[in-house]
């Protein structure tokens, strides 16, 4: 019984995530940052209900994140499994499966962490490792 509920609780949760998803929805402020930090215009933009704007860059492997306010938090570049640090792979698979996508992440502060992301349900579910394995935080799409 507890499990259904969470579960059902986690279907809803992803309904109302991915319904507030907003895509190529242009953000003058994320628009001025990323061309001045990386010279260059995004291609894309993806909003989401937690306040985030996912701006692609025109490689097809490449998204930087800022929040509406137009502040740089990270870059994400789409990597092999065979880039990933073992220990990220092994909690990764053992958690969620082998059907997962792979992200390289440098923060604004230069921290370098490792992104797995994975579909349940209707929600994209993002999971943020250190190079050590160790789980640093989760975001639900």
């Amino acid at each position: 019984m507890k499990k259904l509920l969470l579960t059902s609780l986690f279907a809803v949760a992803g309904l109302a995530v991915s319904a507030q998803v907003q895509n190529n929805l242009e953000n003058a402020s994320v628009k001025s940052t990323f061309e001045s930090k990386f010279n260059a215009a995004p291609v894309s933009y993806t909003t989401y209900e937690d306040g985030t704007v996912h701006a692609k860059h025109a490689t097809n492997n490449q998204w930087s994140v800022f929040k509406v306010d137009g502040t740089y938090l990270q870059t994400e570049t789409a990597v092999s499994a065979s880039e990933v640090p073992a220990a990220v792979k092994q909690d990764a698979s053992q958690r969620f499966g082998n059907d997962i996508q792979y992200r390289k992440v440098v923060t604004a502060a230069g921290e370098e962490l490792y992104s797995i992301i994975y579909v349940k349900g209707t929600s994209t579910v993002e999971v943020y490792y250190k190079p050590s394995g160790e789980m640093h935080s989760r975001a639900i799409r």
